[in-house]
C-alpha cells in the first residue's frame, strides 16, 4: 500500500492547472467561507455517490488553488484553479459509483 500525495494526483489529472497564472485570478475568501465550499462539495458527493472523502483529506487537494493566507481568517484563492478543482472532486472519477449500481 503506498500513501497518496494529493498535490501530484491532482496535477496529474488535471494538466492544465501547472499552466493557470496567479495573476489576475486572485479571489479573496475568508477561511469559513472556504470551508463552507468544501462542506457543500462534500454534501454534494454523499447525495450523488453515497460517499465523499473527509472534509480534511478534501482540504488537501485544494492546496495547489491557495496563493495566500492573510490575517489568519482571509485566504486568497486562484478562482480559476478553484473551479477546476472542484469540478474535478465533484466528478465519478473521484467518486466511483459502486460495481451494480
Amino acid at each position: 500500500m503506498s500513501i497518496i500525495n494529493p498535490i501530484k494526483e491532482i496535477n496529474k489529472a488535471i494538466p492544465v492547472l501547472s499552466t493557470i497564472s496567479d495573476y489576475g485570478n486572485a479571489e479573496y475568501v475568508s477561511c469559513q467561507n472556504f470551508d463552507s465550499r468544501l462542506k457543500r462539495i462534500q454534501s454534494y458527493n454523499l447525495k450523488t455517490y453515497g460517499k465523499s472523502r473527509s472534509w480534511v483529506s478534501m482540504s488537501t487537494w485544494f492546496n495547489p488553488c491557495i496563493i495566500e493566507m492573510r490575517d489568519g481568517k482571509t485566504l486568497v484563492i486562484n478562482k480559476a484553479k478553484y473551479k477546476l478543482i472542484a469540478d474535478y472532486m465533484k466528478s465519478e472519477a473521484v467518486n466511483p459509483t459502486p460495481k451494480g449500481e
